[in-house]
């Protein structure tokens, strides 16, 4: 447990350490442009995405309001991804015991993964890569735990959420739907996981942009 407190310490610490620097980067102002603008948005516009170019879903847009109520400008925009990238670091320790059964492999995972310069870049700016890299790993770490029924409901959540982070965010459907049918296919097990996929990835069809 010191080991792992001290590996969060230092996630911590490289994600929050001067925050607020450099200035924002222009697509950084859009995208709190745009956060502002669907604030003004109805219930059902969140929903149905409320996006002016639907690239990022109406989840994304929550957490900049959330960190925009709790801090004022740069910190307030990219406050919510640093939190995120210190619980995609935890998570992933707790995915890689699962797998691995051991708690050093877990902690040397959950190291590398602290010091990841790019994981450190992106949870220091703010876009929905982070959130896009901390539902990737959930969903793993419900996978892993997929004969126990809370994680097998649990995993339609987080495929919808995956799904209101926007385009970013498809890949990561896609992949989790087909190891999920791969697997069905195999051993006739996990249709959870292929209803919980095919559900996001629905979903995602009518909130992802079209490509042009």
């Amino acid at each position: 447990m010191a080991a792992l407190l001290t590996v969060l310490a230092v996630a911590a610490f490289l994600r929050f350490d001067g925050l607020g620097e450099p200035s924002l980067w222009l697509d950084e102002i859009l995208h709190l442009e745009k956060a502002r603008d669907a604030a003004h948005e109805p219930w059902h516009g969140w929903l149905a995405g409320v996006s002016v170019d639907r690239e990022n879903g109406s989840l994304y847009y929550a957490g900049q309001l959330l960190g925009l109520k709790l801090f004022d400008g740069e910190v307030g925009v990219r406050v919510v991804p640093a939190v995120l990238g210190v619980i995609t670091v935890a998570l992933l320790f707790l995915v890689t015991w699962a797998a691995s059964g051991s708690r050093r492999v877990a902690v040397v995972a959950a190291v590398l993964l602290a010091v990841s310069p790019l994981h450190v870049y992106y949870s220091r700016e703010g876009r929905p890569y982070a959130a896009v890299m901390l539902l990737a790993v959930l969903l793993l770490f419900l996978a892993l735990r997929e004969r126990q029924a809370w994680a097998r409901y649990a995993a339609y959540g987080a495929c919808i959420a995956t799904a209101y982070l926007g385009a970013v965010a498809a890949p990561v459907l896609i992949s989790c739907g087909v190891l999920a049918t791969l697997e069905w296919l195999r051993n006739r097990r996990s249709g959870h996981w292929v209803l919980a996929t095919g559900t996001g990835l629905l979903l995602g069809l009518l909130l992802f942009p079209t490509v042009e």
